[in-house]
C-alpha cells in the first residue's frame, strides 16, 4: 500500500497568515479530512484554502510504502 505526501494550504481566520501543511494520505481528501475539526472548520481558527499532492524535482509523485 501506498501514500502520497500532500501539501494543505491554511490560512488564519483573524490575520490572513497562510500556512502549508505537508500530510501523508491515501487520497487527496483522506489529507484534507485529517485536519478537520483540529485546524480547519466552522469553530477552528483556521480556514482551509485548497489540497494537492507534492511532486519532486522530476515531476514524480512523491510516495512511501506503508507496511502494515
Amino acid at each position: 500500500m501506498q501514500e502520497v505526501l500532500y501539501r494543505v494550504g491554511i490560512k488564519h481566520k483573524k490575520t490572513g497568515e497562510e500556512i502549508t501543511l505537508r500530510v501523508w494520505a491515501m487520497c487527496n481528501a483522506e489529507a484534507t479530512h485529517s485536519l478537520n475539526r483540529v485546524l480547519i472548520g466552522p469553530g477552528c481558527e483556521y480556514r482551509w484554502t485548497g489540497t494537492g499532492p507534492e511532486h519532486d524535482e522530476r515531476g514524480n509523485l512523491i510516495t512511501r510504502e506503508v507496511i502494515d
